[in-house]
């Protein structure tokens, strides 16, 4: 794999590792069981795709990707999400779960423009309706509430 490569799919990972925790926190804090299963899927979606992907990193770089995108919207977002999980839990933890999709769906799709080994990009291009599905249960949950 090439340089190039390597850091797409550490980009791509590290926000899969982002939304794991923020969807492990929303499961804590939400109040409705059925948001509590969707979050869970969700967290097990991610969870799958990073079970995939992590072997590549640990292949190349000899150990997992652990990190998260310290830069990104989502690190930013964090405290705005603990802060609006105190007042209006769950139509605020759905709104910025929804930022949370729409970042991941941003490094996936940059994942598959610029990753060129084949390998990977086929496994990308089976693990994004999967993550696609996601982002629409999120959407649907915020259309609801």
């Amino acid at each position: 794999m090439s340089v190039d490569d390597i850091e797409t799919l550490r980009e791509l990972i590290q926000t899969l590792n982002d939304g794991v925790e923020f969807y492990r926190a929303a499961v804590e804090k939400t109040e409705s069981p059925e948001h509590q299963r969707i979050f869970e899927r969700v967290v097990r979606a991610r969870v799958a795709a990073l079970s995939y992907l992590q072997p590549y990193m640990v292949k190349e770089e000899g150990s997992p990707e652990l990190g998260h995108t310290f830069g990104s919207v989502l690190h930013k977002m964090y405290p705005d999400i603990l802060f609006g999980l105190n007042i209006d839990k769950d139509k605020t933890l759905i709104k910025q779960l929804e930022v949370v999709e729409d970042e991941t769906l941003k490094a996936m799709q940059k994942a598959l423009q610029n990753i060129k080994s084949t390998m990977l990009k086929s496994i990308l291009l089976d693990l994004y309706p999967r993550l696609n599905r996601c982002h629409d249960e999120v959407w649907h949950l915020d259309k609801a509430c």
